[in-house]
């Protein structure tokens, strides 16, 4: 495998990811060169995991299911799933901004924030 593809080689499924055109940081080439050889798994339910944590309306400043709200108010929480997830062996975790997007964050009127 070179930097600029990955091909899996299980199942006899050939499949191929063109990184050629893309700027690749070196914790991304080992995803990818990981992907390649095996099956990687990732994190799961994030938002099933931030219900069961249990936030308070303060802890979403009054923001009712802005579940990004929490990055900055409850950062705790999102480390303590994380690691959760960490703990059950699973190679590589997703940040907790599904929808930190101008559409979701102006629902709430904080799309000014979407950067943060």
């Amino acid at each position: 495998m070179n930097a600029s593809s990955a091909t899996p080689a299980h199942s006899g499924v050939s499949a191929s990811i063109d990184t050629s055109a893309a700027v690749i940081t070196e914790r991304a080439a080992q995803l990818v060169a990981a992907m390649a050889e095996r099956v990687v798994i990732s994190d799961g339910a994030m938002g099933t995991m931030l219900q069961e944590a249990n936030p308070s309306m303060e802890d979403y400043r009054q923001l009712e299911g802005c579940n990004e709200i929490l990055n900055v108010t409850r950062p705790d929480i999102i480390r303590r799933i994380h690691d959760a997830y960490l703990d059950t062996g699973v190679d590589c975790l997703e940040s907790n901004t599904f929808g930190a997007n101008w559409s979701n964050l102006s629902d709430y009127g904080i799309e000014d924030r979407i950067e943060e």
